[in-house]
């Protein structure tokens, strides 16, 4: 009896649970919603034609219905690839209007126009700004129409990308996650509003209309990922509620498999664009990586821990085994020792260390004219015969004296065996022949400057004048 009465209060609270998400809202479902037709005819495989749009508005109101777009007045490149977008495409690759394209007419009136996007990126074309006061000039002349590429947005998925699958529009069907290269399922265990809403938002819708009210189911062989997930009010991915598992769920069947119809009840869808959500699983990535990268640096200073105790251990040893050794070898020091000290020995001696010795230097030694000493021997008679030699005539003969008031004349160059011998091998020589009889006369005087009474000196030095004559020499000077 127990078990029966468990039993129809589950069967209760299951039924309670599927009339929660089957209530209906005061606004269409197809608000926002969005198609292609070609003369006239909607489908959902169209890739080009002429835009249909559900308006926006209340329940049982004028616009609540399906109806044209009019490209006045800033309908462009970007309007028409955030609609491929909604579409599941990639992209707009042309856009054009009635009067110019080739996809006939529709019974359809004009239901927005003055639609501009500031983000070609938008997931949905209420995400842009739109008036619903369609202006007179619009006529069926004038409704937009687009090529999309033949690509969808899912040929290149990430994980925990969404996509509805199976339904009558775009904003409808089977609710897919793509998680580890295929696409699965989501079980409706714990499934709520905030799951819902965090859906439609990836999707670029504001909110959900309906979950859980369809009888579509998906395939046997795709994997049921996610379940029992855990969203709040903030959030605008899936991604954000449960990552990727790593396997997929077994506690389901497909019978349980979460159907949903997205939409946007005013012209403020979600902010979401197409890399958003899957930026958010880069950031898993990254931040998976990074637990990676620190779990190996943990376990590499773990090896070198355990390496450097080991070595450690082993200097232990080392240091052991050497004062075993040392205290074996004392004993042999010891009489070693004693042995030398019967024997007096004596250790070699060491050889002196060379000391250097400063010596002073030697004396300079001053240089000084002297006068060579006289010959050993002189011939007396040759030095007592010898007259003295006649002074010269004044002005002849004589250098001028030293004075710093001009320079010191300098003597012009002799060739040699200018001066003749003397007669008769006699010295002192015959009055003329040396010195010379005259000399070049003196320069002129110029004033004394500075530093010119030490660069005469130095000069004089250089060029010393002749000696002067001595009569006790019998013999040439020595300068």
């Amino acid at each position: 009896m127990r078990l029966q009465a468990l039993c129809l209060f589950l069967i209760s609270a299951r039924i309670i649970h599927v009339e929660a998400q089957t209530t209906t809202p005061t606004v269409s479902l197809l608000s926002g919603a969005i198609r292609l037709a070609r003369d006239g005819v909607p489908s959902s495989s169209y890739s080009s034609g002429r835009v249909q749009v559900y308006g926006i508005a209340a329940a049982n109101s004028a616009s609540n219905r399906w109806g044209n777009i009019c490209r006045f007045t800033s309908f462009g490149a970007s309007e028409a690839d955030v609609i491929c977008h909604q579409l599941t495409y990639t992209g707009a690759s042309s856009h054009s209007y009635a009067e110019l394209d080739s996809f006939g007419n529709d019974n359809y009136t004009a239901l927005l126009n003055d639609v501009s996007c500031s983000n070609d990126n938008y997931l949905m074309l209420f995400q842009c700004t739109v008036s619903t006061t369609v202006s007179t000039l619009c006529t069926a002349r004038e409704d937009v129409s687009v090529t999309c590429y033949s690509t969808r947005i899912w040929d290149d998925p990430y994980n925990g990308m969404v996509r509805l699958s199976q339904g009558d529009y775009v904003n409808t069907g089977l609710l897919e996650v793509y998680c580890k290269g295929e696409w699965g399922t989501v079980c409706d265990d714990t499934f709520g509003a905030e799951e819902g809403t965090a859906v439609c938002r990836q999707l670029g819708y504001s909110s959900y209309y309906r979950y859980g009210h369809l009888t579509l189911v998906g395939s046997t062989e795709q994997p049921i990922w996610l379940n029992e997930l855990n969203c709040v009010s903030g959030d605008r991915c899936l991604a954000d509620c449960q990552r990727c598992p790593g396997s997929a769920v077994s506690t389901c069947v497909h019978a349980q498999d979460i159907t949903i119809t997205c939409y946007s009840p005013t012209a403020s869808g979600s902010s979401n664009t197409i890399g958003l959500c899957k930026y958010n699983n880069n950031a898993v990535i990254i931040g998976a990586t990074f637990g990676s990268v620190g779990g190996l640096i943990i376990i590499i200073i773990i090896i070198v821990l355990i390496i450097r105790d080991k070595e450690r251990k082993g200097e232990t040893h080392i240091r052991r085994d050497f004062k075993a050794w040392k205290a074996r070898m004392r004993p042999r020091w010891l009489k070693v020792k004693l042995c030398c000290q019967k024997l007096k020995c004596k250790r070699r001696p060491r050889p002196p260390r060379a000391v250097p010795t400063h010596q002073p230097a030697p004396a300079a030694v001053e240089l000084t004219n002297q006068s060579s000493p006289p010959q050993a021997n002189p011939p007396a008679a040759a030095a007592q015969s010898a007259p003295p030699p006649a002074p010269p005539p004044a002005g002849q003969g004589v250098p001028p004296p030293y004075s710093s008031n001009y320079p010191y004349p300098e003597y012009p160059p002799q060739p040699y065996g200018a001066y003749p011998p003397p007669p008769g091998g006699a010295y002192p020589p015959a009055a003329g022949a040396y010195p010379p009889a005259s000399y070049p006369p003196p320069g002129p005087s110029y004033p004394p400057g500075p530093g010119d009474d030490d660069m005469r000196k130095d000069e004089h030095f250089r060029k010393e004048e002749p000696p002067s004559y001595n009569a006790n020499w019998s013999h040439p000077p020595t300068s």
